[in-house]
């Protein structure tokens, strides 16, 4: 007899048991919505105990088992139902009740998982002569996401109030004689030096728009002698650059500051570190000791004569030397065209907001406002502002790869939360762009919300 079934079985199959007329998966709003209508045939289910239609749906990354319907022909064959998951309270007919269509319905809420899903439904039977559990899968409907609308739109960050301070630093190794403050051109690289120093001062002022505040001079001495003469010493050679300069270009005395190093300790150890000395060890021992300066000299004198010979030779005298530093004010530029002819010259008179205000002039995505973005950038790189609207750039104008990166350095303001979150849904990464627009209407950015609705609908 029971293989008399398993015969009837295969003649019979299940999806003979139970048709669907109609099916459907929908999502609405947060909800996912399955319906379905299943036409059962009283005649072919005379041979079974019981029967359970359970609807799924299946996705690329998960499965969610409904609430199953199902049909018992006496009550003790309702363990087999139950054991399924059906209970009292779910659709469960008798033959008795057996209605010539099952109308299904019911909502689960909705997860991403479920875009382009499917609803299938699994057919389980018990037979009569107790064979069971035998299933049948069948494709009833199909949810597709309908393509995503998106089309981005860029958001700057406003750049900061700077106050447009410069300074120009450099160094001048004016040479001067042991114990002497008088400037020699004709000492070794002298003439050099002095014209370096006065065509720095020359160039910044003649820079349009720039105001020289004040240079300052710092003279120094080398290690050698007393202490309180090359304090006197280092300080008359500042006095000493600062008459020249003021000779030589036609400054007031006032414009100049001076400062001093009475002796060079600082370079002499960095001579002495980078050096070959065999005995340099013991040299820096007595350099970074707590002995005052003249006995500091002499210990390296008396104790290390070879090594001073060589150090007198080649490191004293670049420490006889002048510092400057140039202080200047910029005049802001208001017109676009005079900022474009600063950027090619003279870019480090800019601000950021000079930058902008450029770059406003041309649509985003054009070559000449990428190029104004990446000059903002070479001038400030570690500026986050900076590095936000430099991606925002690069992102119009299609150089994703270039804008990784500076996205990175853009800071954690609402503008570049949305920033990052145009970037990921820009290539479909929907997912990873939420959290961003999510950051960024939490701070205040509106623009979030639609793209937000439009990813979730």
């Amino acid at each position: 007899m029971k293989r008399i079934f398993t015969v009837l079985v295969l003649l019979f199959p299940l999806s003979a048991l139970a048709q669907t007329e109609q099916a459907s998966l929908v999502r609405n709003g947060k909800q996912m919505e399955v319906a379905a209508d299943f036409q059962l045939d009283a005649e072919l289910v005379r041979g079974i105990k019981a029967l359970a239609l359970m609807p799924r749906i299946v996705g690329e990354a998960d499965t969610l088992n409904l609430k199953p319907v199902g049909l018992y022909l006496k009550d003790k064959h309702y363990h087999f139902l139950s054991g399924l998951g059906v209970t009292e309270g779910d659709a469960v007919y008798g033959k008795q009740d057996l209605p010539a269509t099952m109308h299904y319905a019911t909502a689960v809420p909705f997860a991403r998982w479920m875009d382009d899903s499917k609803l299938e439904l699994v057919t389980l039977y018990e037979g009569c002569c107790g064979d069971g559990g035998v299933e049948r899968v069948d494709s009833l409907a199909a949810y597709q996401r309908p393509p995503i609308q998106y089309h981005p739109a860029y958001l700057n960050a406003p750049a900061p109030a700077q106050v447009k301070a410069r300074s120009l630093s450099g160094e001048g190794s004016v040479i001067f004689s042991v114990g002497n403050n008088r400037i020699n051109p004709k000492l070794r690289d002298n003439a050099a030096m002095l014209e370096e120093i006065r065509t720095a001062i020359e160039t910044v002022r003649a820079t349009p728009n720039v105001t020289i505040r004040g240079i300052v001079l710092q003279g120094g001495a080398s290690p050698e002698g007393r202490y309180a003469f090359n304090e006197k010493l280092a300080a008359s050679r500042a006095e000493a650059i600062r008459t020249y300069l003021t000779k030589q270009l036609d400054l007031p005395e006032e414009i100049f500051q001076t400062d001093f190093v009475a002796e060079d300790w600082a370079g002499l150890r960095a001579y002495v570190t980078a050096s070959e000395l065999a005995d340099k060890e013991d040299i820096l021992a007595i350099i970074d000791s707590d002995q005052e300066p003249d006995a500091k000299e002499q210990a390296i004198r008396s104790k290390h004569t070879a090594s001073w010979r060589t150090i007198s030779t080649e490191c004293l005298p670049e420490l006889r030397r002048v510092r400057y530093c140039i202080d200047y004010e910029i005049a802001g530029y208001e017109e676009p065209k005079d900022i474009l002819a600063v950027m090619e010259t003279a870019p480090e008179n800019l601000t950021l907001a000079e930058f902008y205000a450029a770059a406003g002039q041309y649509k985003p995505g054009t070559a000449e406002h990428t190029r104004i973005c990446r000059a903002a950038l070479a001038q400030f790189p570690d500026d986050p502002v900076a590095n936000l609207n430099a991606a925002n750039a690069e992102m119009a104008a299609g150089n994703y790869a270039a804008a990784k990166p500076l996205l990175a350095k853009a800071g954690s303001s609402a503008e570049a939360e949305y920033a990052r979150g145009v970037f990921e849904a820009s290539q479909e990464h929907y997912e990873a762009a939420v959290p961003h627009f999510r950051k960024a209407l939490d701070g205040g950015i509106r623009q979030a919300a639609p793209i937000l609705e439009e990813i979730d609908r």
